[in-house]
């Protein structure tokens, strides 16, 4: 993208939902390949498909004339149409201010071209928003970290589909858009009922979700048509319009109904693993920080198994028999590290978490406060370490309250 994207493109950035950042997702952008990459896929365009000009696809050529004046002025978007039945329309990134899209000729057919421009609308969404240097799921080291990256990609798609809604200006349009993409099936045999169609999300979350919403990269068609519902009664919406009044939702009001909505497509499993995995590397964490001083109290035993329960805890201690300290400091590299993906909000408690039990640890203050910098450092959080800050001290409540969690 250019130094400055322009007052449109500043604007659009300002329609990211809160969950599509890398920077709260604990990751950073790839060194780019970006370059190779859309260089790659314009050969193999001009190999294979056709290139939307005005002199071959000349309505499609316009709407992408328009949709880069309204949303994007001074960037450039190569269009092509590749012959395909599938439904589908993507995009290939971007390098300075041109971005290469493609639209398969399924979806030209299926749709009109003023749905085709909230499509339009949504890749060029991606390209403004950076999400094509977002890491795929194959990336992550942990199982974890790869459910991270699919939600992470999954709110991406939230954030585009915002931008491709006000760059259509037509609300029935882009709900158009969604349903008619998520059937197959064109005017000639679908009544555009959204009530009727969202009864299906209804029936869905009284079923308790879908298991297989984790796995994937775009979250449900229902969920989308609703956080465009929600968006449009919102704060960002009524400051892209310049409409008067106050709007029904702020922008967080806004992004809570979309993140809880999200979740109770997955049955809220999603959650439920996160939790599991910050349980997990706050166990070995805390083993770490107990053979600091290269021994396990009794003492610290009984920590554990007040927070842990006996079976996990007892599991902890005879690993730390068979393995001793190297093996705990591997375990806790390795799981600590596999909760960089993890919102920043859910890493910065685990830690701490740990210095809570730091306070409790054996170990001198140095060892310990060298284990705590180390935490820091794998939990990719920006903080400093100071043992004399620590959090309040353990009492048999709060850990009873802790092993609850």
């Amino acid at each position: 993208m250019p130094e400055d994207p322009g007052v449109e493109a500043r604007q659009a950035l300002g329609l990211r939902y809160a969950g599509d950042s890398m920077h709260r997702a604990g990751v950073q952008p790839p060194d780019a390949e970006a370059l190779r990459h859309l260089e790659e896929a314009k050969r193999r365009n001009l190999a294979q498909a056709v290139r939307v000009v005005p002199e071959l696809i000349p309505d499609i050529a316009a709407a992408m004339r328009e949709l880069r004046d309204t949303v994007a002025p001074g960037h450039v978007i190569e269009g092509f149409v590749f012959n395909s039945g599938e439904v589908q329309a993507c995009s290939f990134g971007g390098h300075g201010e041109t971005l290469v899209m493609a639209l398969s000729s399924g979806l030209v057919r299926l749709l009109t071209v003023q749905e085709l421009m909230f499509v339009i609308g949504h890749e060029l969404g991606h390209y403004l928003m950076g999400h094509h240097m977002y890491p795929v799921s194959t990336s992550g080291d942990s199982e974890i970290e790869k459910l991270c990256f699919l939600g992470l990609q999954r709110a991406a798609e939230i954030s585009a589909d915002r931008v491709g809604y006000v760059a259509c200006r037509s609300r029935d349009d882009a709900l158009r858009a969604i349903l008619k993409t998520a059937s197959g099936l064109p005017d000639e045999f679908l009544r555009c009922d959204i009530a009727a169609y969202l009864d299906q999300s209804r029936e869905l979350r009284e079923m308790g979700g879908s298991e297989t919403e984790m796995l994937s990269t775009h979250p449900m068609f229902t969920a989308r048509l609703r956080a465009l519902l929600w968006f449009e009664m919102s704060e960002p919406y009524y400051t892209w319009r310049n409409r008067k009044g106050k709007p029904p939702l702020t922008a967080a009001e806004l992004d809570r109904r979309v993140e809880r909505d999200l979740a109770a497509a997955g049955g809220f499993r999603l959650a439920q693993a996160k939790e599991a995995a910050v349980r997990k590397a706050l166990l070995w964490g805390i083993l770490a920080l107990f053979v600091a001083d290269s021994r396990l109290s009794k003492a610290e035993q009984a920590l554990l198994k007040t927070a842990f329960g006996e079976t996990e805890a007892d599991k902890a201690i005879g690993f730390v028999r068979d393995h001793g300290p190297k093996g705990v400091m591997s375990k806790f590299k390795r799981f600590l590290a596999g909760m960089r993906a993890l919102p920043e909000r859910l890493r910065d408690d685990l830690y701490g978490d740990l210095e809570r039990f730091a306070s409790e640890a054996g170990g001198d203050r140095t060892s310990l406060e060298g284990v705590l910098k180390r935490a820091v450092d794998l939990l990719g959080l920006d903080r400093e370490v100071n043992m004399t800050c620590a959090g309040p001290q353990l009492d048999m409540a709060s850990l009873k309250a802790f092993r609850r969690r």
